[in-house]
């Protein structure tokens, strides 16, 4: 099982708990562009971290690692990224997929 992804604001104030790539992939359509921004900066890339170490998907790390935090689709294209891989790493080993969940505020 690959690791969880915390996707963050730049406060670390959770946005979502993501697991797979289709969650990811679903989170990112509604995330703020800010969020994506605090996870791909000139010195990281946090999404080329998760899909190396966490997914252990060397060929999706290589598509994120092109992506340059300065890139003005760079939100559509972590998406896409991750949209390209969703259907063959989201496995559920039984009950229906679950949709990432999103935090509210209290």
């Amino acid at each position: 099982m690959a690791d969880i992804f915390w996707l963050n604001k730049a406060d670390f104030q959770p946005v979502a708990k993501v697991r797979n790539a289709a969650d990811m992939t679903e989170a990112l359509k509604h995330a703020p562009k800010q969020v994506i921004a605090h996870h791909i900066t000139k010195s990281k890339n946090d999404f080329v971290n998760w899909a190396r170490n966490g997914l252990k998907d060397q060929d999706l790390a290589a598509k994120l690692s092109a992506i340059r935090h300065d890139d003005p689709q760079a939100l559509e294209k972590v998406i896409a990224a991750f949209a390209s891989k969703s259907g063959f790493l989201a496995q559920v080993p039984s009950g229906p997929q679950q949709q990432p969940q999103p935090f509210k505020k209290r």
